[in-house]
């Protein structure tokens, strides 16, 4: 076995998904980033975690709206993803640059990713300060399928270029 950083290591946990985060600013309108670092966290009540970088504007907009949603992406919304992951919502619009397709959620102001393959609603459970980033942990009240598309995994980075797999 050989020991390595241990930056390196977490880097050879692939493939993973990445997920949207989508939650809503104080206008009500939307915004959000891609996120590699979630889990389901609890079934009864069904719990979703995330881990955001502390001060982000995600972070700071979700513990305001107390709301977001998580948005599994297909193969479809590749392009959108790689958008939302390298652009603060401060200073894009991301959801008017990239025109990705929104419908109403159910229970939230956050919309739900149209080609996502699962949307999650989740309420704001619970924050938790771990070093520089905020474990969010939502109460799930809607969970939404699209049958028959397949969630998008990374693969990770090579020359700053991002790999994708669908499983």
């Amino acid at each position: 076995m050989i020991e390595l950083e241990i930056k390196e290591v977490f880097g050879k946990i692939r493939p993973h998904p990445v997920v949207f985060v989508i939650t809503v600013d104080g206008r009500g309108s939307p915004t959000g980033m891609a996120c590699g670092w979630h889990m389901k966290t609890n079934l009864n009540p069904p719990l979703y975690t995330i881990a955001l970088k502390t001060g982000s504007h995600t972070e700071e907009l979700i513990k305001k709206s107390q709301e977001f949603v998580i948005a599994f992406p297909s193969k479809l919304l590749e392009e959108e993803l790689v958008y939302f992951g390298t652009r603060s919502g401060r200073e894009f619009d991301k959801f008017k640059e990239t025109k990705i397709k929104t419908r109403k959620s159910k229970n939230l102001q956050s919309p739900l990713l149209e080609e996502a393959t699962i949307n999650l609603e989740c309420f704001l459970y619970k924050t938790i300060t771990a070093a520089d980033h905020t474990i969010i942990i939502g109460r799930v009240v809607a969970a939404h399928h699209k049958p028959g598309q397949k969630l998008l995994f990374t693969l990770g980075r090579k020359d700053k270029e991002r790999y994708f797999k669908e499983l």
